[in-house]
């Protein structure tokens, strides 16, 4: 959703890096328009703040002025409420088979408690497509989770976006 191209008049958006073309040099055509430097800061502008220079500077031509791996994630994007509820929801599965206990606790009071992990994830699509397949994964691993799994799916169900 970050990278989407310019709205035509019909208010569709087409991707900002896409090859739809018979031509062999059709992909490396876009990659030089998305890399070309004001391309690069108009992606930028249209990012959330700090995530626009990290992506820009991943797309750098020089691979030598490329961030590590471990300098993009030291981003404090990468560690915001809604992506760690995101990577904990991620390994809920082998947890659910390991450990039920923690697994129901994280569902019911992390997930849905007062801080609201499941709130911050915006938008409501991704609770949909990545939250709701995770949990209803853990209810057939572990039938116990069921009680705790139930209003986690309500809630994300409830979402009227």
């Amino acid at each position: 959703e970050l990278f989407r191209g310019p709205t035509r008049p019909t208010g569709a958006t087409d991707p900002l890096l896409t090859c739809t073309e018979n031509s062999p040099f059709g992909h490396r055509d876009a990659v030089v328009k998305v890399t070309n430097p004001q391309n690069l800061q108009q992606l930028a502008m249209g990012l959330p703040a700090g995530i626009g220079q990290v992506v820009c500077a991943m797309l750098n031509g020089n691979a030598a002025m490329r961030p590590d791996p471990s300098g993009i994630m030291a981003n404090p994007a990468f560690h915001a409420p809604d992506v760690t509820t995101l990577r904990r929801v991620e390994i809920l599965p082998i947890q659910a088979k390991s450990d039920p206990a923690s697994a129901s606790s994280f569902l019911s009071g992390q997930l849905l408690g007062p801080s609201g992990g499941l709130a911050t994830i915006e938008p409501a699509r991704i609770r949909r497509d990545s939250v709701l397949p995770v949990v209803l994964s853990c209810g057939r691993t572990c039938p116990q989770l069921w009680p705790f799994a139930m209003p986690v799916i309500f809630a994300i169900l409830e979402d009227n976006e």
